[in-house]
This record gives C-alpha cells, structure tokens and sequence, in this order.
C-alpha cells in the first residue's frame, strides 16, 4: 500500500518528552503513514527510545546525523520522506490522537497542497498566546493568507501538513549556507513552501499540541548582540529570495516577502534598544511591525520609569 502521510520528528535531547510523542501517533490502527525520527546526536537517552521505537513498529525507520540543528534534521527527513504528504513534528510536541485519521480520510475525498490544523499551547506561563491558524478560502493566494492577512505571520513548523513534493520544492529554492540558521527558519521554509501552492484547507480543529517549557528553544535566553548577529543571518537568506522570478512575478508574494523582512528588522531594533536608545529604537520598531506587543513596550518601559525593558 501507498504511504499517504510521512511524519518527520527531528529529535535532540527530548528523552522526558519523546515518549509521549511518539505514543500520540503510534497507537492508530494505520498502514499507509510511516514515522520518520532523525536523531540530531542526542547525548542523552532519546537515541535509545527512538531505536527501541523503531524496532518495534515497522513503519518507524530511524536516522541518526552528527549534532547539525533542528533545521538540517528536519531536511534529512523530507529528503527520505516516501509519503505523498508530511507532517513536521518537534519531539517535545505531539499530536491529538485521531488526528491522522482524520487527515487521512480529508485526502481521500480531495487534495490539497497544504492543510493548515489548529495548535493548542500547554505550559501554564503562556496560556495566553495564541498562534495564527491562516484562514484560507477558495482563490485565496496562500502566500497573502499566511504572512499577510494578520498581525501575526505563519511562523509555526506545526499545524501544517504539506504535500511532500512542494516541500522539496521549496528546501531546494534557497541555497542553505547555513544549516544552523536558528531563527525564523521556519518562517523561511514555510514562504518557500507558500510560494508554490495553489489550494489549501484551513481546519479550525486543535490537533497539534505545542508545549512550552524552560528548555524550549523559543524561551531561550540569548545576548543582545548574539541575537542581532543570528537575525542579520537570516535576513540574508530572505534578501537572497527578492530576485526569484517567482517573487517579482506576484504581487502577494513580493509583498509577503516585504513583510516578513520588517519583522525581522523590528527584531534587529528591539535588541539593539536593550543596548541603547530604548524608546527611540523600539518606536521604530513598532513603525516596522505595528503588533501591540511592540506598542507595549513603550508603555510598560514608561510606567517603570525605565527599569523594565522587554
């Protein structure tokens, strides 16, 4: 039988969540999808659960790969990925039980190039944030939905299953010189994989469960200027996209494409605020990227009369 869906679970070091991931998929009655773990050099006990995983279920195949990064982890999948469709799952992560059935049975009535899926967040400090599922609807250019029709852009690996042919499209439109890129790589995977689609499925169903602890990447604290050195990296990268025939030759997508890079210039500007000119810097920001939180920012540094600089 044909695989359908390929599920891609790049792994470092996620011993005390690994289980619970693997066991969110692994305990359907399914034959058409197949699990693929890369280990990224684990040094702790994640390499041995995903052999024990593997070794025990025939559609689990094991990859192991010297320490590269999440990204060149999650690329090594899709290069051996055999399904028709994959599904990027972090390994502190997991899936709702039920949810590849249930995208399986969406495929077999229609295709579509991507299908966006609600994300749930645990981890009691940030109940409150609440990621961008794109509403896409019939004609909707997929770029303008995900990167334009919100404050917030479609920065999230998660929540996305995506036809395996348009991902390998969009990992072979930039050249990575990079493969330690570690900030807003997903965002520039997911404009590559956008600029391809033509349909889309927007389901507002919470299957992907994101949790967020001290150990995530998202809450990890790093140095200003460390910081401002790694977004100047990626800002390359999405520099080198402007000249794509398939950029200039659609507005939505030139736009899109704009947008993002003022994030990332409203990033630049915040961590170079924590240095110096804080209010003047963050304003400037706010000008790039209008989202409240930047706005808040200014308030929250006045009422403490400086102290506090987010």
């Amino acid at each position: 039988m044909s695989i359908t869906i390929s599920i891609v679970i790049p792994i470092f070091n996620a011993q005390l969540y690994l289980q619970d991931c693997l066991d969110s998929i692994v305990l359907g009655n399914l034959d058409n999808m197949e699990i693929m773990l890369i280990d990224d050099g684990s040094c702790d006990g994640s390499k041995n659960i995903a052999i024990e995983y593997a070794n025990s279920y025939s559609y689990i195949r094991f990859f192991y790969q010297n320490n590269q990064g999440v990204f060149a982890a999650r690329n090594n999948g899709l290069v051996h990925a055999r399904g028709e469709y994959l599904i990027f799952l972090d390994a502190d992560d997991y899936l709702v039980k039920g949810s590849i059935e249930y995208l399986i049975s969406l495929l077999s009535k229609k295709s579509y190039d991507v299908i966006f899926f609600n994300i749930k967040l645990i981890g009691k400090k940030f109940l409150k944030t609440k990621p961008y599922l794109p509403k896409y609807s019939i004609g909707s250019n997929v770029s303008k939905v995900m990167f334009l029709d919100s404050k917030a852009i479609a920065g999230y690996m998660g929540g996305k299953l995506i036809k395996t042919s348009i991902a390998r499209q969009a990992l072979y439109t930039v050249e990575y010189k990079d493969s330690r890129m570690e900030l807003y790589e997903d965002c520039l995977f997911l404009f590559c994989v956008s600029l391809y689609c033509r349909t889309a499925l927007t389901i507002d169903k919470k299957m992907y469960v994101y949790r967020i602890h001290e150990s995530s990447m998202t809450q990890r604290k790093i140095p200003p200027q460390q910081m401002i050195d790694k977004l100047k990296v990626s800002k390359s990268y999405f520099e080198s996209l402007e000249e794509l025939t398939v950029v200039k030759s659609d507005k939505n997508n030139s736009v899109a494409l704009r947008r993002i890079q003022r994030v990332i210039d409203s990033s630049i500007l915040i961590q170079t605020a924590k240095k110096n000119n804080y209010i003047r810097n963050i304003y400037k920001a706010w000008l790039l990227d209008t989202r409240v939180v930047n706005l808040a920012r200014i308030i929250v540094y006045l009422l403490t009369f400086g102290i506090i600089k987010k």
